[in-house]
């Protein structure tokens, strides 16, 4: 069993490139549904500006867009990048606030 074990670890080894391509991807993604959810928050409801507050955290509607749970969902970016969910939806907000500081 101990055996088995070993050499399935050798064989993901081996494989780190591809599993770092397949991170990535899947960061990307995540950055970009995360930028979808932010942009389309009120998704052209009448009067709803007032339903998210400022603290409102688009986690939970990523995970449920991509069908991934949040804790997986977290460990894998952490993996890839060293942020959590979190902290990656802070990496997309400041996306903004840099482009509007520099007036693009």
């Amino acid at each position: 069993m101990a055996r088995a074990a070993t050499e399935k670890l050798a064989g993901q080894l081996r494989d780190i490139p591809a599993r770092r391509q397949r991170l990535q991807n899947l960061y990307r993604a995540v950055k970009t549904v995360m930028r979808e959810v932010m942009g389309n928050k009120f998704k052209g409801l009448d009067g709803a500006e007032d339903e998210r507050g400022i603290y409102w955290d688009p986690v939970a509607e990523v995970c449920r867009s991509m069908e991934v749970s949040q804790s997986k969902l977290s460990a894998l970016c952490r993996e890839y990048s060293g942020d959590n969910l979190s902290q990656t939806a802070d990496v997309v907000r400041a996306e903004g606030v840099e482009r509007r500081m520099r007036g693009k």
